[in-house]
């Protein structure tokens, strides 16, 4: 079950991982990466919009290993940041709609003509199991 202090650490967590990301994100090279494959060959490109135009510049392992890998990160990093931030969209719904299954919580959704019956009516009867037996 959740609690509110869940709810607050895991916002408190996602929004420190987003500032961490942005600032992994800046030094990475511009552009994104390209796979193309076709039957066995497959080509790396780096894209980028230049004047309005996109160029791709091909890239190779044994050149490009830095390039490659800093878009491949940039990639990995904008995937996780969008997860990130849909998650971040539900838990902050979650803290805003959240209410603790507490005995007091449970019954104001009781209706209200049969909240004047024991207590002990809803929650068990003293002496027996949940179940009343």
């Amino acid at each position: 079950m959740y609690n509110r202090d869940w709810i607050l650490n895991e916002l408190g967590a996602t929004e420190a991982r987003l500032v961490a990301i942005e600032g992994e994100l800046e030094p990475l090279p511009e552009g994104n990466l390209i796979y193309r494959s076709s039957g066995r060959y497959c080509k790396l490109a780096l894209s980028k919009k230049e004047g309005g135009h996109r160029r791709e510049e091909h890239l190779t392992m044994q050149r490009d290993r830095e390039t490659i890998y800093g878009l491949a990160r940039k990639e990995y990093l904008k995937a996780e940041m969008k997860l990130l931030k849909r998650n971040r969209k539900a838990l902050q719904a979650m803290q805003r709609d959240y209410v603790p299954a507490t005995e007091d919580n449970i019954m104001m959704l009781v209706p209200k003509r049969f909240r004047e019956l024991p207590t002990e009516f809803f929650v068990g009867r003293p002496g027996t199991d949940e179940k009343g037996e």
